[in-house]
């Protein structure tokens, strides 16, 4: 009986310390999650910036002589402008929307309707 008493205690003894290894190891794969994570959001916004910046550093680097030169150069301008009008466009929209549920929230007598003076 005492042999399977002291093998019961060897068993829970091993299964804790597996347990603890187990958490150790977990801790480990969230915080290296959490750094990719990070990494893969700023490539995300770089790449973003990056492809919103092209047009316009196009429009500055682009340099042409001559009358015909300069009118296709004009061309190319109002279309990269025209381009960057659509990319930006729906974070513009997107940042008016949030400043407007703001502004909605940090109002105090929002959603109560003003009382009538009888």
């Amino acid at each position: 009986m005492k042999e399977l008493e002291q093998r019961k205690r060897l068993l829970v003894a091993e299964s804790d310390l597996n347990r603890q290894a187990l958490q150790v190891e977990l801790h480990h794969i969230r915080t290296s999650f959490t750094r990719v994570s990070g990494i893969v959001r700023s490539g995300r916004s770089l790449t973003r910036a990056l492809l919103m910046a092209a047009p316009l550093a196009t429009m500055l680097v682009s340099r042409r002589r001559g009358r015909q030169a300069q009118r296709n150069g004009l061309f190319k301008k109002m279309l990269a402008g025209y381009q960057m009008f659509r990319r930006f466009q729906p974070l513009w929209a997107a940042f008016k929307a949030g400043r407007k549920a703001g502004e909605a929230a940090s109002r105090p007598d929002a959603g109560s309707e003003p009382e009538s003076a009888a």
